[in-house]
């Protein structure tokens, strides 16, 4: 979300479309939410995760790859956020069941540590996303008082779409050994 600046100013060349993209953004995301305690009863949790993630991960991939189109990019988005809400909404189950699984094995309540998880873990990416950000920012060379180049473009693409898609696969791999039952 944090890049979406970047991207409506330097890709679709719209700095006005950012609060529309917030609104196709966050819409979506609720729909995917809602959508969430269906797909873990179809699915289980760790499955609803998989399905997800991986939702998000092609449809931002498709969305790198294609040219750039605000109809296109915007139908995507916000599928891709449909999917990401699906699985967003279903991780609070997953920590809820960690620590139940954790009082099932050691005998000892730990579900309030092991929820606390879930706001730190916010608290850690929102600190990582501004170094990623400054980073790639910083990498590319980006001033807004500079031209706008094919390169500069690619590099604000490669933030919106491959950083997040970096960043869940990294996390479908510890999900892979999440063996613990609904």
């Amino acid at each position: 979300v944090a890049s979406i600046a970047y991207y409506a100013k330097v890709v679709l060349g719209s700095p006005n479309s950012m609060s529309f993209i917030l609104v196709v953004f966050n819409i979506s995301t609720l729909i995917g939410t809602l959508l969430s305690q269906k797909t873990v009863k179809k699915l289980g949790s760790k499955n609803t995760n998989f399905v997800g993630m991986i939702g998000f991960i092609v449809c931002h991939g498709i969305c790198y790859i294609l040219p750039t189109s605000t109809f296109t990019f915007l139908a995507l988005l916000g599928l891709g956020q449909v999917f990401f809400g699906i699985a967003y909404g279903n991780t609070t189950s997953l920590y809820s069941t960690c620590g139940t699984y954790s009082e099932y094995k050691t005998g000892k309540n730990t579900k309030g540590i092991i929820m606390s998880f879930c706001s730190l873990a916010i608290k850690i990416s929102i600190a990582v996303r501004g170094v990623v950000i400054t980073s790639v920012l910083a990498f590319i060379n980006y001033s807004p008082d500079l031209a706008i180049t094919a390169s500069t473009q690619n590099g604000i693409k490669t933030l919106f779409f491959l950083v997040p898609i970096a960043f869940l696969v990294a996390s479908l791999i510890p999900l892979i050994w999440f063996k613990i039952k609904d």
